[in-house]
């Protein structure tokens, strides 16, 4: 009908469309130039707070199993089962109290999910050793086995677990390599380099060895000689002694044999 308009309901925020441009509709399409740097950086500290990361990206029977041990090992009442819906909710109130945003907890859940984009993206684009500080710290969360990228699950696009996904689609993926051609030239340069470093450190430690070994056999000679010499020194005293002695007896008229008697005792004494 002339003068009818068709009315046309915008996308929210949270279903990660473009809002800009009315009537404008591209599915998985995030816009990630919403959140600012200080909300990334606020996000990125929710994320490493202890339990938070795995609340988003793991399984829940994973979550639960993790939540029993938990809770046996501390004697406690086991805690509820937490979904990922509580942990957008919990990342909506704390950006909301830390930075000051008004985040609802669909929004929490699009932002995780473009912050994630982002950092997937930046992984694709640039080799493991020159990814930024920032990034380093996402990708840490993720911890050091099994492909990173691989264990993010996004509920939005309903991709399954690692291990249900069909080979093709396991094939179909981007696969990232551990080292880059100019890395692994510089990892087999700083072995070329540790290994006449290793030789060098053990002759060195050999030598430290057999110099300790001869300064060790130079004091032991040094200890013999002043016994040597103590001992002489003591029997060149005992001989002053015994003829003073000697003197005196004859001086005094002694006869032979009290002599004899006295020089026997000077040596049962002086043994």
């Amino acid at each position: 009908m002339p003068g009818r308009q068709v009315m046309t309901t915008p996308a929210s925020p949270a279903s990660g469309h473009d809002t800009d441009t009315p009537g404008t509709f591209q599915r998985g399409k995030r816009k990630y130039s919403h959140t600012t740097a200080a909300q990334r950086q606020c996000l990125l500290e929710w994320l490493e707070l202890p339990g938070n990361f795995h609340l988003l990206t793991k399984p829940l029977s994973v979550k639960a199993a993790d939540g029993s041990a938990t809770s046996s090992a501390t004697s406690s009442p086991p805690p509820k089962r937490l979904k990922k819906t509580d942990g957008y909710r919990s990342l909506a109130e704390y950006m909301n109290r830390v930075a000051l945003t008004d985040w609802t907890e669909k929004t929490a859940r699009s932002r995780f999910e473009s912050f994630m984009a982002a950092y997937r993206k930046a992984k694709r684009l640039n080799p493991p050793d020159q990814l930024s500080v920032f990034y380093q710290r996402v990708d840490a969360l993720f911890g050091p086995d099994g492909d990173r990228e691989a264990r993010f699950r996004s509920e939005s696009l309903g991709q399954r677990s690692e291990g249900s996904r069909s080979p093709l689609s396991r094939e179909s993926e981007t696969v990232f390599p551990d080292l880059t051609p100019d890395a692994r030239a510089r990892v087999a340069e700083d072995e070329s380099v540790s290994s006449p470093l290793g030789e060098l450190s053990s002759v060195t430690t050999e030598q430290a060895m057999r110099l300790e070994s001869q300064r060790l056999a130079v004091r032991q000679q040094e200890l013999e000689l002043r016994q040597n010499e103590l001992r002489a020194r003591q029997q060149e005293s005992r001989q002053k002694l015994r003829a003073e002695v000697l003197t005196r007896l004859v001086e005094a008229g002694k006869s032979p044999a009290e002599v004899r008697e006295y020089l026997a005792i000077m040596d049962i004494d002086t043994r």
